[in-house]
């Protein structure tokens, strides 16, 4: 034991702070090694530093001649047995603390004895706490004498001042100009934005136009808090003495006689670290005022917070808005990454590459520049590294590499900066936490709510979750599409690779098949809006692999709906491979007699029958209705949808009394159990109608039409879909008959009650305004037909510059209607348009391409001689993409050879014109010609149907042009 009576007040000191400051060390790796340490020891462990302070105090009046030698002489004996006390503490922490070689065995033991040296530990507390008064007594005296006495300015920053600082001026106005109005600010954004950054430069210009002022910088965590509020006193001579550190700082903050001051609140992101009340955790007595309140309130100074969480922010500074801290503008990213790479290194295209793949963000800019200066790379290289693809990305954004100019306690990778935001948002609120998770795997933008909300779920907690989201910058709303949000790539990837951690991705994978899978609507002209919401979400979570058979089938639920939406927006390839992935899943999977295989065998047959298969077609329907009707009775709608496509493949094969009979044998129990009047009944006699004009009887067609569609108007509304429906197959009926201008009168009510309730761009109403188009054009008033579907066109969307299935249906009507009028050059322009999207949307080889390819041709042979040679070459790449399929597409091939015989036949190339239709005669070609002039009016009537799988006669689909 150290005999400190003998030397003077000074040396002592020196020598008991010296050897208390080695033992607040021990202090602090006892906590590292042991984890959870008794209480006893957390409170003294905290005091301590307090206690030390204090006596550096008595040292420097005893420096400065302020403290008589009677008063030394008193002192000395106190100091000597503080110093006692806490060689008594060090011999504690031998025995209790682990030492590195511990076994688990002898670390438990020590945890033993630490619990049964609790009561000595008060004991030294207790000694220490009653002779530390005694010792400051003298400061509080000089304190009485020296109160009006104010320290010199001092600037606490940890940070040097970055020379190359660039941008960010408006915000940096802005800061100045919100403090001309109110005491507190906040800087809010996503971490790694650059807010503490900003907040560096804002002191240093701060300290240029107030130099006597001081600026004091604090970190927004409980302990930091008190250490940095420890610090503030030390600096500025605030005794310590009887109070508690935070009240007394608290005070001289507000006292008005005190000189302006900054205080910065660094990375204030955790709500529970300033609103709650603090636990003996982090004070060492329960109940201890939350830390908001130790803010200072005074006209003399101001807070600057920089904070991940906006909500927080506005808490903080009285519900006053946040500042928000976006991503940099180009020209701040650039100029920020040239000032961190060498000019040899410099290459003007890549940096904007690579900014744009960093979205902007400094800090990713930052590592960026560090790792390709610390791996002498190239700025090709790295962003090469950047899009070999997902996890390369992850990988670079989990780079550690040190920057000075961050916190050092303070993650330097952006992946780790975001996980702890991510693991602040699991503890806080679970439940925006996986929000978060669920949009990670699904397509980063547009993503509805419906998507994300459970069902049953209360208005107000998937709010909150939402707007814990957007507080912290991980998401915002989408501003084009409302009641929808996005996440940069950045974050999504980083959010990722936070569930692999987890070992949760896989299972939120699944988690996001099941949601679409739930949710993913049947396809109708209804629905076509939601559809092609949920398209790029659907694409992505059907790409995740799956093992499971629960994954499995929810993949086929989600496959079996979105290949009808395909088959209706004319991409058939895709809606084949998609119909088979959920037939052979559920074939797999399921019983025969399963309401989802009975589904997929009707969907397939609707497919078969549109690509003109009829034998197979009524195979695999027959098996649906019987399938369907076994399962869920002859009157469920399901099953009326499969007896209707397969009596329309009966008529297809001119069987139209078995189709009939088909019909009858499901309307006869269906009228006794709903009614005639019932919407079901009034469906299956339409289809009734549509066979009758098929084998000719378009009397009795129009008065079954006429009947169904007073009915419905009567029953269920004018505007109803249904009564639209019966109304556009009555004008088809009436145009057979001759009967045009009722015709077109019909279809231009139907075209404004779906323009009103579907919206011009929706697929069923364009089909419908083509249907008038059409009838215009055999009315002779071929100029109101182009005008009607200029009009179309120029209201139907086109997102990017890109076409759509809609638009590209209105070119080809306005093509057919401009060569009517012999304006081949305008219908030349119109059908490239229509060839160059076709080719990008379904492929060069499509069936829709090569119909257009026939058409572009015939505009262009139309123009005259010169151009013959041009429209041969058109037409013999149609003709050859079209003989690669051997038994499909006669009609189409018909008119393609035929276009072409006539073509050379102008030409007095006689011979090749003839070898050209060596295998047709021309009874086939008249046919051929006929058929095709019906089927070009069928596929477009298709599309009006609202039963996604349902097909009637009149709508078989062998358009040519």
């Amino acid at each position: 034991m150290a005999d400190l009576a003998a030397i003077g007040l000074a040396s002592a000191i020196i020598q008991f702070v010296d050897f208390g400051t080695k033992v607040l060390h021990r202090f602090y790796e006892f906590q590292k090694r042991a984890g959870e340490v008794p209480a006893v020891f957390h409170n003294l462990q905290l005091r301590l530093p307090l206690y030390l302070d204090s006596i550096k105090r008595i040292k420097a009046q005893v420096d400065d001649g302020e403290v008589h030698e009677d008063t030394q002489q008193a002192l000395r004996p106190i100091v000597q047995n503080c110093f006692e006390q806490i060689e008594q503490l060090n011999d504690v922490l031998t025995k209790v603390s682990p030492a590195i070689g511990d076994s688990s065995w002898r670390r438990g033991t020590k945890a033993l004895l630490s619990i049964g040296q609790e009561s000595h530990i008060k004991e030294i507390e207790e000694a220490l706490a009653n002779n530390i008064p005694l010792l400051t007594l003298n400061q509080v005296a000089r304190s009485a004498t020296e109160s009006k006495k104010v320290s010199a300015a001092v600037f606490m920053v940890p940070f040097e001042r970055d020379s190359r600082f660039v941008g960010r001026r408006t915000v940096l106005d802005e800061v100045e100009l919100k403090f001309r109005n109110q005491r507190r600010v906040a800087l809010a954004g996503l971490g790694g934005v650059g807010k503490s950054q900003l907040a560096i430069e804002y002191c240093y210009m701060y300290r240029e136009r107030n130099p006597k002022a001081s600026v004091f910088w604090l970190h927004g965590s409980a302990d930091r808090f008190l250490q940095a509020y420890r610090e503030i006193a030390r600096k500025m001579d605030i005794p310590l003495v009887n109070g508690d550190v935070l009240d007394l700082v608290t005070e001289w903050f507000n006292d008005a006689g005190s000189r302006q001051w900054l205080l910065i609140i660094d990375n204030a992101d955790d709500a529970s670290t300033f609103f709650e009340s603090r636990s003996a955790s982090t004070q060492g007595r329960r109940d201890l005022k939350p830390l908001a309140r130790y803010l200072p309130h005074s006209n003399n100074g101001s807070i600057l917070i920089t904070t991940r969480d906006s909500r927080v922010g506005e808490r903080l500074c009285n519900r006053e808005k946040s500042i928000p801290v976006l991503p940099m503008k180009e020209a701040e990213a650039e100029a920020l990454l040239r000032s961190k790479i060498s000019e040899d290194a410099w290459a003007e295209g890549d940096a904007r590459e690579l900014i744009k793949e960093l979205a902007y963000l400094p800090l990713a800019i930052t590592q960026a520049a560090a790792f390709i200066s610390e791996n002498n790379e190239t700025m090709p290289g790295y962003l090469r590294v950047l899009r070999l693809g997902d996890s390369d990305l992850q990988d670079l954004l989990s780079e550690d590499l040190e920057d000075p100019r961050r916190d050092p306690e303070t993650e330097n990778s952006v992946m780790r900066t975001w996980k702890i935001s991510f693991d602040q948002i699991l503890k806080a609120k679970p439940r925006a936490a996986e929000v978060l998770s669920l949009m990670a795997v699904l397509e980063r933008t547009g993503v509805p709510e419906v998507l994300l909300r459970k069902t049953g779920e209360s208005v107000t907690s998937f709010k909150t979750a939402l707007g814990t989201l957007q507080a912290f910058s991980l998401i915002t709303g989408d501003k084009e599409k409302a009641s929808t949000f996005r996440m940069h790539r950045l974050v999504q990837l980083t959010t990722q690779k936070w569930l692999e951690l987890r070992s949760e991705l896989s299972d939120l994978k699944t988690e996001g098949l099941r949601v679409l899978s739930e949710h993913y609507p049947d396809p109708s002209p209804e629905t076509q809006l939601t559809c092609e919401a949920f398209a790029p979400h659907a694409e992505l979570v059907l790409s995740y692999p799956h093992s499971s058979d629960a994954a499995a089938l929810y993949r086929a639920n989600l496959l079996g709906r979105k290949c009808i939406f395909e088959w209706n927006m004319g991409r058939d390839a895709a809606a084949y491979v998609q119909a088979g992935e959920a037939f052979e899943i559920h074939s797999r999977l399921c019983s025969e007699d399963d309401p989802a295989l009975l589904n997929d065998y009707n969907s397939m047959g609707v497919w078969l029958r549109s690509q003109g298969d009829v034998a197979q077609a009524r195979g695999v329907l027959e098996k649906a209705a019987a399938g369907r009707e076994m399962v869920l009775g002859i009157t469920h709608k399901h099953t009326l949808e499969s007896i209707q496509n397969l009596a329309c493949v009966l008529a297809d094969s001119d069987e139209f009394e078995a189709a009939e009979t088909v019909l009858r044998r499901a309307l006869e129990p269906l009228e006794k159990l709903c009614g005639s009047d019932a919407r079901s009944t009034l469906f299956l006699n339409t289809t009734m109608a549509e066979i009758m004009l098929a084998k000719g009887d378009v009397d009795a067609a129009e008065m079954i039409l006429r009947g169904a569609a007073q009915v419905f108007e009567k029953t269920y509304g004018s505007e109803d879909p249904d009564t639209l429906d019966s109304l556009m197959i009555l004008a088809l009926v009436l145009e057979q008959e001759t009967k045009l201008e009722e015709a077109a009168s019909l279809l231009q009510t139907v075209v404004t009650a779906q323009e009103k309730q579907l919206g011009p761009n929706n697929m069923r109403t364009v089909t419908c305004i083509i249907l008038l188009a059409e009838e215009l054009s055999k009315m002779s008033d071929n100029t109101a037909s182009e005008t009607l579907l200029r009009q179309a066109l120029a209201r139907a969307p086109r997102p990017l510059g890109q076409e759509t299935p809609g638009s590209i249906r209105l070119l080809h009507q306005l093509g057919l209607v401009l060569q009517r009028q012999s304006k081949h050059q305008e219908a030349e322009y119109v059908y490239k348009r229509a060839v160059a999207a076709e080719a990008k949307m379904f492929g060069k080889a499509h069936i829709n391409t090569l119909r257009s390819m026939t058409n572009l041709a015939s505009s262009i042979e139309h123009q005259g001689p010169a151009r013959y040679t041009e429209a041969e070459r058109v037409y013999r790449e149609a003709l050859a993409e079209l003989e690669k399929s051997p038994g499909g597409f006669i009609n189409e091939k018909m008119l393609c050879r035929t276009s072409l015989r006539d073509l050379l036949k102008l030409q007095n190339r006689q011979e090749e014109a003839v070898s050209l239709m060596e295998w047709f005669d021309e009874e086939q070609v008249r046919k051929s010609s006929e058929e095709a002039e019906r089927g070009s009016l069928r596929q477009v009537i298709f599309m009006t149907r609202r039963m996604p799988d349902t097909v009637p006669l009149h709508l078989r689909k062998l358009e040519t042009q």
